[in-house]
């Protein structure tokens, strides 16, 4: 164990201010080692290291200590968890929103659905006579007649729900 093992951080803060002010790069020696070895035990166990004793690490490396922040209480952290679960909820439905199989397909190829479906296709078809020349790891002549079925796919599908 050493000398500082059995100290909280913020004591070990107070350590640290009176160490570098006086210039003692062992006791600051001492301290990294301590944080160090307090990180590794935690993650040894499987746990994550603490938010404070990560950020006194990166204090001890840049040698300037700060006050630990007055953060919300954990009980008002509770309070906000919902509050912070519909906000990612609506934030995850957004994403969803902007996403579809056929958004993928096109991008794969340079397009969006914005574009009119005559000239879509006439990119694809340019397409086809790059690919046959120039071989890509993603777009191939497979994945392309692949992707062309799919868009056509979605334009008969278009075309049926609009009749």
């Amino acid at each position: 164990m050493g000398r500082f093992s059995r100290e909280s951080i913020a004591s070990l803060r107070a350590v640290a201010r009176q160490a570098i002010d006086a210039g003692e790069i062992a006791v600051i020696v001492d301290l990294k080692e301590e944080i160090r070895v307090r990180i590794q035990r935690r993650i040894d166990s499987g746990r994550k290291p603490k938010p404070d004793q990560l950020r006194f690490r990166e204090e001890l490396e840049t040698g300037v200590i700060t006050e630990p922040s007055r953060d919300v209480p954990p009980t008002k952290q509770l309070e906000s968890v919902p509050e912070e679960l519909e906000r990612l909820r609506r934030e995850v439905d957004l994403w969803r929103a902007l996403y579809s199989s056929q958004s993928e397909i096109l991008a794969r190829w340079g397009v969006t659905a914005s574009l009119p479906t005559p000239i879509l296709e006439a990119v694809l078809t340019m397409w086809a006579e790059v690919v046959s020349e120039q071989p890509d790891l993603v777009r191939t002549a497979e994945r392309l007649a692949v992707d062309r079925q799919a868009f056509a796919n979605t334009i008969a599908k278009k075309s049926v729900d609009k009749a």
